[in-house]
């Protein structure tokens, strides 16, 4: 596993470097957005799908439940990765509305897998524990809250555009609240790193989508934009807990 480590590592390093090397040159890195989302979330839909094969997909059983939504997720956020590069290119659009519908999908997926791994690990954690994750949540809903609706002026354009604005900020609260739980759950237990992995994952996608909301609100977001490094480093933490499905996780 330390080899899928060390790969997962120099990945993110690599695309961190293209990211500020090629700031200066908005159109190319542009282009190479385009293709590396696509890419990167693609890696994560194929091993999902041969996992998927490995482990089943009964809804009578709860890791295979599990299993399911992580399936749905990742391959909804792989659709929504080439809808959007598409409708980027085609009608040079920062916000696609059809990648944004698609994009609650993926919310409610992962929302179905956080809940589904906290009731078959239980939540165990300290009471230290819980009043911290307390104020990391308050601090991060205050954020999320000012940038989605205070710190522009979001409630602009058509009905479908102004729901996903409106409705983001609850679900990304929400997303990033249980996967705190379950980090706090998972952090000490070998067996658990994958679902460990996971709950960091869908973090660093909650913090890409807010910081995305602050840019786009602002017009200052652009295809190549080094915030979209905190989408590529969720999708390579998938893909590396992915994989350690097949290594080290047994239930």
């Amino acid at each position: 596993m330390r080899r899928v480590y060390a790969s997962s590592m120099t990945y993110a390093v690599i695309l961190a470097l293209i990211y500020v090397g090629f700031q200066n040159s908005n159109g190319l890195i542009g282009m190479l957005s385009h293709v590396i989302f696509p890419l990167t979330s693609g890696a994560a839909f194929a091993i999902a799908t041969f996992l998927l094969k490995t482990y089943g997909y009964s809804r009578r059983d709860p890791f295979q439940r599990i299993w399911l939504c992580m399936f749905v997720a990742v391959a909804l956020l792989f659709f929504a990765d080439v809808l959007w590069s598409i409708m980027a290119v085609t009608r040079g659009e920062t916000f696609p509305v059809e990648a944004g519908i698609l994009n609650f999908g993926v919310f409610t997926a992962f929302f179905l897998t956080l809940t589904g791994v906290l009731r078959l690990f239980r939540l165990e954690v300290s009471w230290k524990e819980l009043i911290s994750a307390l104020v990391v949540v308050v601090v991060f809903g205050l954020i999320v809250f000012y940038v989605f609706l205070f710190s522009s002026t979001p409630f602009e354009g058509d009905v479908v555009t102004l729901a996903l604005r409106i409705f983001t900020p609850f679900l990304d609260i929400t997303l990033f609240t249980l996967s705190l739980l379950a980090i706090l759950t998972f952090w000490k237990g070998k067996l658990t790193v994958p679902f460990f992995l996971v709950s960091f994952g869908i973090i660093l996608h909650t913090v890409a989508d807010v910081l995305f909301a602050y840019t786009e609100l602002h017009g200052s977001f652009y295809p190549g934009h080094p915030l979209e490094l905190f989408w590529l480093w969720s999708y390579i933490v998938m893909v590396t807990a992915l994989y350690t499905f097949t290594k080290e996780l047994k239930v």
